[in-house]
């Protein structure tokens, strides 16, 4: 259960940076970052929280946003992990059909 409650905060606080990052394409990040210093305010019963997840991480991707070197070394990360995670399973059948190519073969 707790696994659970941890996955919906960290996807509503992915949720909010994302938002973030589509923003940025049309607002600058500091006209974000103002708006997020403004949410962040007790909000009334019933209103969105958006300004209230996450704040100090979402000011600090606004206020200092990742390099081009940051960006293109989580992008190799990423891609080399798809890359194993799918050959994980190719290599496996692999093996598997050459144990059973060997198994044949002893039996004849």
């Amino acid at each position: 259960m707790r696994l659970f409650t941890t996955g919906a905060t960290e996807v509503a606080r992915l949720l909010e940076m994302c938002a973030d990052d589509r923003a940025t394409r049309t607002h600058s990040p500091h006209a974000l970052l103002r708006g997020l210093i403004a949410l962040t305010g007790p909000s009334p019963a019933g209103a969105l929280g958006a300004g209230n997840v996450a704040v100090l991480d979402r000011a600090d991707r606004l206020a200092s946003p990742p390099g081009a070197l940051d960006r293109a070394r989580t992008r190799a990360v990423l891609s080399a992990t798809i890359v194993a995670l799918t050959g994980l399973p190719l290599a496996a059948s692999v093996l598997m059909l050459a144990g059973r190519m060997l198994c044949l073969t002893a039996l004849v």
